[in-house]
């Protein structure tokens, strides 16, 4: 029989792992679609990279950008390593929306309504993901630091939130 102390302390293990990217992440509720890193033509990146920033699922968004339609490439930096429960290879979810309809974080399953589609960044790959054309916001499941670069003729600009 398991002690009333060491359920807490699973449940605490389970909960930090989960926050840091290991494990199945979580898929945005209202989520309209994802994207795979293997689908869509090759893409050589055209353009600079544009920084969204690095937001949580419950952050607001800070910066939003607007986007021609086509294919663009997502990557996410900024992963802790060395501790004990950190991850070997970060991992974070991404997902995106319009910015006429902000994101709503519920903390309950840790999930974002509001959001059009959604993708899987794993540390030193980008994601290759179909867009609109929008003006958008991006969060994702980790905080990490993500990047947006367009595969020409896509390209991505950076826009004040709000």
């Amino acid at each position: 029989m398991m002690s009333a102390g060491l359920i807490a302390t699973s449940a605490l293990v389970v909960s930090v792992l989960g926050a840091c990217g290991t494990g199945a992440p979580p898929v945005g509720s209202g989520s309209a679609g994802s994207a795979s890193a293997t689908s869509g033509p090759p893409c050589v990146a055209a353009g600079p990279k544009v920084d969204l920033g690095a937001l949580a699922y419950d952050q607001v968004p800070t910066r939003h950008v607007r986007t021609r339609a086509g294919w663009y490439r997502i990557a996410a930096t900024g992963f802790l390593h060395g501790g004990l429960l950190d991850p070997p290879v970060g991992r974070t979810t991404v997902v995106w929306g319009l910015a006429s309809t902000p994101p709503v974080y519920h903390s309950g399953p840790s999930t974002v309504s509001g959001t059009l589609a959604t993708t899987d960044v794993v540390e030193g790959q980008a994601s290759l993901v179909k867009l609109p054309a929008a003006t958008l916001w991006f969060l994702n499941t980790y905080g990490a630091r993500l990047t947006l670069q367009g595969c020409s003729p896509a390209t991505p600009r950076l826009v004040p939130a709000g």
